[in-house]
């Protein structure tokens, strides 16, 4: 398996803006993989900012097979439209929740950001709602059609560790109330390669532990190796007093997995990062930035 970040918030090496290939860090996540003969898109990053890092990076975003969109906001789920011009025919997976409702975020004072990610009306007919897929071993796993060691994975239990940056974090169904975010439309990616499985997360805003949990029952017992996206602890980040106390509780549930790697940045944050490396160990967690790229085989990862 090869994993590159095309979009981050940060560049490799310089932080933010851009480094000497000319990649743009953006507040968003996007990951291209290759697994088992096919080329996988985890997420578009906010815009077109995309295209200009695949060129970059060498990467032909037209060859690949199937997109899929880790939950209903813009960073995630923005560049959509221009996966589509470049890509004439890979699907777009996602859950129906994250185009069909409204995304909110909320401001101190109260006011309300629209959070949502918009697709041109000629691209709708790319979209496939995994809801529409053949469901595999239990309710909420999904298969995309093109290969058997890719699931989609919904429906976290919401325990343990949740994201305190939820609070402000709304949605609406049409015609409906604006309501506080349960992220039903959440997805995770579960890739067996390799003999590994890999998790994909979005931002995490179920927790990554319950993410975790969930495949670790798909699994039946095998083990995660590696997890891989944003962990969404900002708002932890602001919070100090309860930072800590905060990130215990996430430390333990992610310490019950002490085989497993992870990969993250986007949302994470630079200090709950540094907390999570001063528990886990840096060499079980490691930091993510556009044009960032590893490998995973069957007996080692190289970058």
């Amino acid at each position: 398996m090869k994993i590159v970040t095309l979009i981050e918030d940060k560049v490799v090496g310089i932080g933010d803006g851009k480094n000497e290939q000319n990649l743009i860090s953006r507040h968003g996540l996007s990951l291209y993989i290759e697994s088992n003969g096919l080329k996988i898109l985890f997420d578009t990053g906010p815009d077109s900012s995309i295209i200009n890092n695949a060129e970059q990076l060498e990467i032909d975003l037209s060859e690949i097979d199937f997109a899929v969109i880790s939950h209903g906001h813009y960073d995630h789920g923005g560049g959509v439209p221009a996966f589509c011009r470049v890509n004439s025919a890979a699907p777009v997976y996602l859950h129906k929740k994250s185009y069909l409702d409204s995304h909110f975020s909320q401001h101190p004072g109260g006011s309300m950001k629209n959070a949502d990610f918009v697709i041109d009306q000629k691209d709708f007919n790319r979209l496939v709602p995994v809801d529409n897929l053949p469901s595999k071993r239990r309710e909420g796993v999904y298969a995309p059609a093109l290969s058997g060691n890719v699931l989609l994975i919904t429906g976290f239990p919401k325990e343990g560790y949740i994201p305190a940056g939820n609070k402000n974090l709304f949605s609406q169904e049409t015609g409906k109330d604006i309501v506080h975010d349960d992220f039903s439309h959440e997805i995770a990616m579960l890739i067996r390669d390799s003999g590994k499985n890999i998790l994909f997360t979005g931002c995490s805003h179920s927790g990554v532990g319950n993410m975790m949990k969930r495949a670790s029952e798909i699994l039946e017992g095998d083990s995660i190796d590696y997890v891989i996206g944003g962990f969404h602890l900002i708002d932890t980040e602001r919070n100090r007093a309860n930072r800590q106390k905060d990130l215990q509780v996430l430390v333990d549930e992610l310490t019950a997995y002490p085989g497993t790697q992870f990969y993250t940045g986007h949302c994470t944050g630079k200090t709950p990062l540094q907390f999570l490396q001063q528990k886990l160990g840096e060499t079980h967690i490691h930091v993510i930035a556009a044009g960032s790229q590893f490998s995973i085989t069957g007996t080692e990862e190289s970058v």
